[in-house]
């Protein structure tokens, strides 16, 4: 009877370190950010509400918005830089959002019916899948560099084949490229988890 609550009160404790890694790495940093956000310096050095921030953003010096969409139907809205930046970085997180849901589903779908035959058994697949994982995202990340530079493996295939070089780096496609492969995983794992206990019948 003793040895569950001890259990449940030592479980307890192991969470702390969890809790403060949190509280340290998670919370603190945001706290700090709307703390800088929401105040400004004063001359005496002391720190007051302000809204300043958020003004300096809208008065920023108007640009044209470039997106997709709007360009598609002719139409030129112009707005803020720093919208349009934020507008920018919206549209490319959908659609590398878009990209990773369009590549991982069947993906996540064939791990799945494979497990499925294995009927539970070790699937050389998934660690395939699994253990790029493991390597440092920056170092994963500056692998692109290799490969998309002017020089790199892509633009030297294509002037194999008698086509120019291409600008691959520093642009939206770069930016794209780097999130899909970077989050593609996380996008397979979850749908892998839920399509495998689903029933083939």
């Amino acid at each position: 009877m003793t040895a569950r609550p001890v259990r449940r009160s030592l479980s307890r404790y192991a969470t702390y370190p969890y809790i403060l890694w949190m509280a340290v790495f998670t919370i603190a940093p945001l706290l700090l950010v709307a703390f800088y956000a929401l105040t400004v310096e004063q001359p005496d050095g002391r720190f007051v509400l302000s809204l300043e921030g958020f003004r300096n953003i809208l008065q920023s010096p108007p640009k044209a918005l470039d997106v997709l969409f709007l360009k598609e139907l002719g139409l030129v809205v112009t707005v803020p830089l720093y919208i349009d930046v934020f507008a920018r970085s919206l549209e490319i997180a959908l659609a590398s959002t878009l990209f990773c849901l369009l590549l991982g589903y069947p993906v996540a779908y064939i791990l799945a019916r494979r497990a499925a035959r294995l009927r539970g058994g070790s699937d050389a697949l998934l660690m395939l899948f699994v253990i790029p994982m493991w390597m440092n995202t920056l170092l994963r990340t500056y692998a692109w560099l290799a490969i998309l530079e002017p020089k790199g493996l892509v633009n030297n295939l294509l002037e194999g084949i008698g086509l120019p070089a291409q600008r691959l780096l520093y642009n939206e496609f770069a930016i794209g490229l780097g999130m899909v492969y970077n989050y593609l995983p996380f996008m397979v794992l979850p749908i892998y988890s839920v399509l495998v206990k689903i029933s083939p019948s």
